[in-house]
């Protein structure tokens, strides 16, 4: 009788068990849906430029364990570049570069963080590790380019930049920062040659018309350089107007 009753309750707790086996599995299933919920909620914040709320989205997303963890760290820091908090955004590549270490790009958004910050020899051995990694990332060259300006390594500059724009010759930044690099040395009309590609691709592109202006300026070319003056004006760059009165109303 005894042994009956024994087999009766060993029975009564394998059911027991397995109703809680499949009930914790259920409730995985529903916390793994609502992560994967609050990631792509974080994702569509982040397109629309609510970058605060997309960072709400992606702190659920992260303390939820799911599986695209990974993606929320990434775009998290992403998220915070946006709104300037630089050193929170460099922990969240640190988390990135730690899981993921063959994705070149983790190096080189804290690389580019990194200069942001003015740690130009961390930001260099970022960004020299992105390229190990992928020899044909154009970011990774096009930052590495723009630090060796401001270090004034300008013909440096200019050969991580040719680099950059063979690869990708559709990003107007690339042909401005080589256009600077080609100032700063002196040679004003390769600098005007580039800072007129920059244009052609980014029409509104006001810096790169100041820029330019000052180029033509420099080059002897006064009229035309004050109509660009006056261009970065109207898109929006003020101190444009201020060079117009020390330099175009004389």
């Amino acid at each position: 009788m005894f042994i009956n009753n024994y087999k009766e309750n060993k029975y009564l707790d394998m059911r027991t068990l397995l109703i809680l086996f499949i009930s914790l599995l259920l409730l995985n299933f529903g916390f793994g849906q609502k992560a994967d919920f609050y990631y792509k909620s974080g994702s569509i914040k982040y397109k629309a430029g609510d970058y605060r709320g997309a960072i709400s989205d992606f702190d659920l997303c992260i303390a939820s364990d799911s599986t695209k963890i990974l993606s929320a760290f990434y775009e998290r820091g992403l998220a915070k570049v946006k709104i300037g908090e630089y050193q929170n955004a460099i922990k969240d590549f640190d988390i990135y570069i730690a899981l993921l270490p063959s994705d070149e790009n983790g190096y080189v958004n804290r690389g580019y963080l990194k200069n942001k910050l003015n740690d130009t020899k961390a930001a260099f051995a970022d960004l020299n590790k992105a390229i190990d990694i992928n020899p044909r990332n154009a970011m990774a060259y096009q930052y590495r380019g723009n630090i060796k300006i401001k270090l004034l390594d300008f013909r440096g500059a200019i050969a991580d930049i040719n680099k950059a724009i063979g690869i990708d010759p559709s990003d107007a930044n690339n042909f401005f920062y080589r256009a600077n690099a080609h100032y700063s040395l002196l040679n004003y009309k390769a600098a005007i040659v580039d800072f007129n590609k920059a244009i052609r691709i980014n029409p509104k592109f006001a810096v790169a018309y100041y820029n330019r202006g000052l180029a033509k300026v420099s080059n002897g070319d006064l009229n035309p350089g004050c109509l660009d003056f006056s261009k970065a004006g109207e898109l929006g760059y003020d101190q444009a107007y201020e060079t117009i009165k020390k330099i175009c109303n004389k």
